[in-house]
């Protein structure tokens, strides 16, 4: 439910529609979700810190929580319509004028069918990645989709791999809901080694925040640092390369 605690109806997808006139007021709440949370993160972290640094009582918890961050560092991070949503939002910024915080973006197995053009043709403000599972860029429309977010912005693309043995879910906790073998069977899990598989993603995706919040040096060799994460599972990414 909404925070007005009515049920939100689930709405079913018409047969042979359009994907991104179906989707168009799904991804503009998103966008507009992602600027007001934006927004009051930043603000309360920011109070927070003045509250901090001059000794007053009375911080909310949250309040404390944030004023250990660093809102001048922050990177924002999708998985499938989520990555979707997180490129709508920073083309929303842009349309508006407002200030679009992030340091860099991890687009993980970006799901572009929603998007349009001005979303994939936007000139990124920021740098970003991207990280697919090995089922994503065996898909000719996949990576057609997220062909056209690197051709338009080769500059700040500053690495794309993927991980092998992987299926779509590989990035959510789908698989801590049982055992490997019955999730496979069912089509959630890739063939790969999980653990393997999932320390080699985390570890990119440390790798990436370092390379945001560093210089050019550092940012210029994260493609080849990510290959030496695992080379048993982590394959680069022609399009990025080429």
């Amino acid at each position: 439910s909404c925070s007005s605690e009515e049920p939100i109806k689930y709405v079913k997808p018409p047969p042979n529609g359009h994907i991104a006139t179906f989707r168009h007021p799904f991804l503009q709440q998103r966008a507009d979700e992602l600027r007001a949370s934006t927004a009051a993160i930043v603000a309360v972290a920011r109070s927070a810190k003045d509250r901090v640094a001059k000794d007053e009582s009375g911080a909310s918890l949250l309040e404390t929580v944030l004023s250990g961050g660093d809102v001048d560092r922050l990177m924002l991070m999708g998985h499938s319509f989520g990555s979707a949503g997180v490129l709508r939002y920073v083309r929303r910024c842009a349309e508006l004028g407002e200030p679009c915080p992030y340091k860099g973006l991890i687009l993980s197995d970006l799901w572009t069918e929603p998007l349009v053009n001005h979303d994939l043709k936007q000139d990124l403000p920021m740098p970003f990645v991207l990280l697919m599972s090995e089922q994503w860029v065996q898909s000719k429309l996949h990576t057609m989709g997220n062909s056209t977010l690197v051709n338009a912005n080769r500059e700040k693309c500053i690495a794309g791999a993927f991980i092998r043995g992987t299926l779509h879910q590989w990035i959510s906790e789908s698989h801590l809901f049982g055992p490997a073998r019955g999730l496979r069977k069912i089509g959630i899990m890739g063939p790969g080694n999980y653990r393997q598989g999932y320390n080699a993603t985390a570890r990119a995706g440390v790798l990436a925040m370092n390379a945001f919040f560093g210089d050019e040096a550092e940012r210029r060799s994260l493609g080849a640092k990510w290959l030496d994460i695992d080379t048993e599972v982590v394959g680069a990414w022609s399009a990025v390369l080429s």
